[in-house]
């Protein structure tokens, strides 16, 4: 046997200009990190060099995922790479699965310096399915937005990975690896652990498990149900709930990891976990959970399946906090919630005269709070709890802390949160999640919803919807202001809060794998112990009204994703879209690109320099296409191309040319787009411009598609300034979702000759040129 040391090689690379980091890490579907030359490389190798190279030699990282596809894949790239990038040690749970909290825990364990987490949480597996990884800092939270945006920098620049590929690693073999590296003084060592027992004897510190085993298995104890939804955390339940507390085997189900979460998505809600639903409505079973793929979220139910929406288990566990032992010695030094959240977790805080903090969506908000000592709970709607034990949200955590009020109170599930809305009042609430939607679409109802709400007449406006009346009390960007490192962070979130106390919530997401996300949120209180035990849908059928009736959102051409008390209900019959006939259309386009061009240039140049020709074919695109295929007609076949050419063309211009208002916000996309100008252009053979006049002309009409002509013409009417105002809002708020605005990307070879080729590319430069230096104030110059 060989046992030369192993030789570490510098690879070089290409960088991609898609690897921004979002508030869980980079998750994008399976086939992007299979297909793409070294883009798993590129990311982990921007996490190393993220890392200050004295901090990083010789130092410990913790590596963990849910065992979804690709995990062991990308986890032997990883102990490859951090071998050649000077990591001393890896602590890697069992087979390469570790949850995310248990990553946290073991992070501050063994003081590493961070940690890698494989997974993309309640989203499908399955080799189509997605894939994830999350950098997690020294403090074993997220990483804050200036270690991803450093992470993303460098992504953009790298030209060269280092990796050690003859590097094996024996994940299923607990205990110490050492490996003797090229110029290395030290071997690298990676360590095997138990993914479970670490985290165990955290938990054993913070419940009284000898409580929690009488409960679960003594003379009057409970049943319980719990679903791991083939996710990471099976083997957790199994040894804790199962082995150590005595709850029969058969009480946990689907607790063993699979890649593809047995056809299933790993997401604890009424929905996806259906089947345990249904089997808490027969009443045979006390208690039930669920969890989703990596054991950060939970859903929490009781008897004949009493749901227990999760701002309203967090506001439970806030209330009854000293039913756990961890606080009787700690102390409870406040509680957050992210904005969207409802409001129930506010009426304890109150009554307990507790500060509240009420931060933006994602957990990184908290750790900050929890570093400097003023937090202790804290909750989201999306399924999550945890508190400062460690430093991610944590769903078996929040199953034991239930667990532990239900045995000191003796109370079931439905008695403890009645009791409480009868104390504390009741906070209905909904969110209805518009996926898949057009980013244009998405952004044009954002900017119109903010224009509306900041209107100082906006302000005392009513609202009558059948008998009730709503009077707006203010309306606001939610803007938080850390009280840590006073940092502050913008557009969060369009809020309207009523007199009475109710909210709604408009909020732009794009962290779907299509398109942007809309996510509607209504929020009422309700203190009448009278009024407290009615349908949440029923109650807050006005507000959704009012909501939609503002936001226009059923205009929307797209799928609607309903989530009913966390309940999705995906409509019926799904509308014709655009996007649907957009994809077919260009899986013909490579088929097309092979036909020769034709002599005439008058159907190219007509679409150059006039878009109407453009705007009123493509409804009828995908027939025209399939008519080209069937054509044998030369010049049928090249309109054909030419239409599908010009789109593509359009898109990426429209979209480089509303990156200067970016750039004008501090964005860089412009910068990483003018790196390769000729991919948006060159690639699809289109003809090259002959004459200065038709290039102005083409210029003049990508201004009037990004700012629209109507603009100059309002030029003597005082509406004016706030037109531009308006275009300017648009244009950023567009600009601020990074993961939206992904260059496209075309074929790999340019379809024309290296002379049309390289004409384009000088066209394009002008047109970038133009672009970057085009201002607002040239409006008014026009």
């Amino acid at each position: 046997m060989d046992e030369s040391p192993l030789q570490v090689l510098t690879i070089p690379t290409a960088p991609y200009p898609d690897q921004r980091p979002g508030t869980s890490g980079l998750r994008k579907k399976v086939y992007v990190f299979q297909s793409k030359r070294n883009y798993l490389h590129n990311f982990i190798q921007s996490i190393f060099s993220s890392i200050d190279l004295r901090d990083r030699q010789g130092s410990t990282m913790v590596v963990g995922g849910d065992g979804r596809y690709f995990n062991t894949t990308a986890i032997q790239v990883i102990v490859q790479m951090a071998a050649a990038n000077g990591v001393g040690r890896l602590v890697i749970g069992q087979n390469g699965i570790m949850s995310t909290p248990a990553v946290s825990c073991v992070i501050r364990k063994f003081k590493a310096i961070g940690g890698i987490l494989l997974t993309a949480s309640h989203n499908p597996g399955g080799p189509d399915g997605d894939f994830g990884i999350k950098f997690n800092i020294a403090n074993g939270g997220p990483a804050p937005e200036v270690v991803t945006e450093k992470i993303f920098q460098i992504s953009r620049t790298i030209e060269e990975y280092a990796i050690c590929p003859e590097l094996r690693v024996d994940l299923a073999t607990l205990g110490k690896q050492t490996f003797d590296l090229e110029n290395k003084f030290k071997p690298f060592t990676v360590e095997i652990v138990d993914s479970v027992e670490s985290y165990a004897n955290m938990l054993r510190n913070i419940f009284d498990f000898a409580l929690l085993k009488e409960l679960l298995s003594g003379e009057n104890h409970i049943r319980i149900r719990l679903d791991a939804m083939h996710g990471v955390l099976g083997p957790y339940v199994k040894k804790i709930l199962c082995e150590e507390l005595g709850s029969p085997a058969n009480s946990a189900i689907n607790c063993v990891p699979q890649e593809d979460f047995g056809g299933r998505h790993p997401d604890p809600n009424l929905t996806y976990a259906a089947d345990l639903v249904e089997s808490m409505k027969s009443g045979q079973y006390d208690f039930g959970a669920a969890f989703d793929g990596d054991g950060d979220r939970n859903m929490i139910l009781g008897k004949h399946g009493f749901f227990i929406s999760p701002s309203d288990s967090v506001a439970v566990i806030a209330a009854n906090i000293f039913c756990i032992p961890y606080f009787q010695h700690m102390g409870v030094r406040g509680f957050a919630r992210s904005m969207p959240t409802s409001g129930a977790l506010d009426n304890v805080a109150k009554a307990t005269k507790i500060q509240l903090y009420e931060t933006p969506t994602g957990w990184k908000f908290f750790g900050n709070l929890m570093d400097a000592g003023r937090l202790s709970l804290c909750g989201e709607e999306s399924f999550a709890t945890g508190s400062d034990h460690i430093r991610e949200k944590d769903g078996l955590w929040a199953v034991l802390a239930w667990l532990s009020i239900l045995a000191t109170r003796k109370q079931s599930v439905e008695e403890v949160m009645i009791e409480h809305w009868k104390t504390y009042g009741r906070n209905y609430y909904t969110r209805y999640d518009y996926e898949e939607v057009d980013i244009d679409a998405a952004v044009e109802i954002m900017l119109e919803l903010e224009v509306i709400i900041l209107d100082k007449a906006f302000i005392g406006q009513k609202f009558t919807v059948g008998e009730k009346t709503y009077e707006v009390d203010r309306a606001d960007n939610f803007e938080y202001s850390d009280p840590v490192d006073g940092s502050i962070s913008r557009n969060q979130g369009l809020r309207i809060i009523f007199k009475d106390g109710s909210r709604i919530i408009f909020r732009l997401s794009g962290t779907g794998s299509l398109g942007a996300t809309i996510r509607l949120y209504v929020d009422s209180y309700e203190k009448d112990v009278n009024k407290i035990f009615q349908d949440p849908q029923v109650k807050l059928a006005e507000l959704v009204t009012i909501a939609l009736k503002l936001s226009q959102l059923r205009r929307l051409r797209v799928r609607r994703l309903e989530r009913s008390l966390y309940c999705r209900l995906a409509t019926t019959n799904r509308p014709w879209r655009f996007a649907e006939v957009q994809r077919k259309t260009f899986s013909y386009k490579h088929k097309l690109q092979l036909v020769p061009r034709g002599s005439s240039m008058e159907v190219p140049e007509a679409l150059m320099t006039d878009p109407g020709v453009f705007s009123k074919s493509i409804t009828n695109a995908e027939d025209s296409v399939m008519e080209a295929v069937d054509d044998a007609g030369l010049e049928s076949q090249s309109r054909a191309v030419y239409r599908i050419a010009f789109e593509e063309y359009l898109r990426a211009w429209v979209k480089m040319a509303t990156t200067k208002a970016g750039l004008l916000m501090r964005k860089e996309s412009l910068d990483e787009l003018m790196k390769c100008p000729e991919r948006f252009a060159a690639y699809y053979g289109m003809p090259p411009s002959r004459s200065d006049v038709r290039t102005q002309e083409q210029r003049q009409i990508f201004k009037d598609i990004m700012y629209g002509p109507g603009l100059r013409r309002l030029k003597k009417h005082s509406e004016k300034k706030q037109a531009r105002v308006n275009q300017m809002r648009k244009i950023y708020l567009l600009c601020r979702s990074p993961d939206l605005l992904t260059p496209h990307e075309g074929p790999k070879e340019s379809a024309g000759d290296p002379e049309t080729k390289e004409c384009w590319e000088s066209e394009v430069d002008r047109l970038v040129a133009w672009t970057h230096s085009l201002s607002f104030e040239e409006l008014d110059r026009q």
